[in-house]
């Protein structure tokens, strides 16, 4: 992705848009199981929002909600899907931008995919561990952003 790519769009935002943090069983850091687990998910959703005034430019609004989850494996020979949740820490970022021209959908897929997602992942970490540590949760796994685990 080019620097063309970038001239099509400008960052005015990131905020929290929601949050939440849940225990399903009784588990602190003085008390968790030796086969705990963490399980991590990513959703995008996009809007292209129009100005009440056509002479303003429109906004690209990207919701990303990323997710943990501390599981146990129900018995030894359990899979992915067959675990008890513990507790989970999920929060919705909303990112905005103003649209400097309308791109095409392969130049805005691959800016969402890249460029969004990187530019929102700091604070899904730093809320992630902020939020665990309030709430004497495990330290999440959360690795640095890297364009291949995309």
């Amino acid at each position: 992705m080019g620097e063309e790519t970038l001239e099509y769009f400008d960052l005015l935002d990131i905020h929290l848009y929601s949050s939440s943090i849940k225990r399903y069983e009784d588990i602190d850091l003085g008390n968790l199981p030796e086969n705990l687990a963490q399980q991590n998910k990513r959703s995008i959703k996009i809007q292209i929002l129009e100005p009440d005034n056509h002479s303003k430019p429109k906004l690209l609004r990207v919701l990303i909600a990323f997710g943990i989850r501390f599981v146990k494996p129900i018995s030894e020979e359990s899979s992915n899907e067959d675990v008890n949740i513990l507790a989970h820490i999920e929060a919705e970022f909303s990112a905005k931008y103003k649209l400097a021209k309308e791109p095409k959908d392969d130049v805005l897929r691959d800016f969402i995919k890249f460029h969004v997602v990187h530019n929102v992942w700091p604070f899904w970490r730093e809320f992630a561990f902020s939020a665990s540590e309030s709430a004497h949760l495990p330290k999440p796994l959360i690795p640095l952003m890297k364009p291949d685990s995309i």
